[in-house]
């Protein structure tokens, strides 16, 4: 299997690691701005996320990382300008990676 690329035309991508057998997350960079995107990791805990070097514009979290407890350690970790969340929190337990 072919390693990811590290670009996409002017886009830089950067696969973060999130847990030892889990799908990466992956920052996207362009023009200064970046913007973290996590897949939906069975167990990752919010004080368990990578720490990133400068600010980001937007972090994307699965909507079981959106908990009250858990917002709290990705705001003051992370420090994101703006916030998306996807998901259903009900079928949290049934969400699952697109790459596993």
């Amino acid at each position: 299997r072919a390693r990811p690329p590290a670009a996409v035309g002017r886009v830089d991508l950067k696969y973060v690691k999130l847990a030892p057998d889990a799908a990466p997350g992956l920052e996207v960079a362009y023009q200064g701005q970046r913007v973290l995107l996590l897949p939906p990791v069975k167990g990752l805990a919010a004080e368990d996320m990578p720490a990133v070097a400068g600010s980001l514009k937007a972090l994307v979290i699965p909507a079981e990382l959106a908990t009250s407890e858990a917002r709290n350690h990705i705001m003051a970790r992370l420090k994101p300008r703006r916030v998306v969340v996807y998901g259903d929190p009900g079928r949290a337990a049934a969400a699952r990676s697109p790459w596993s």
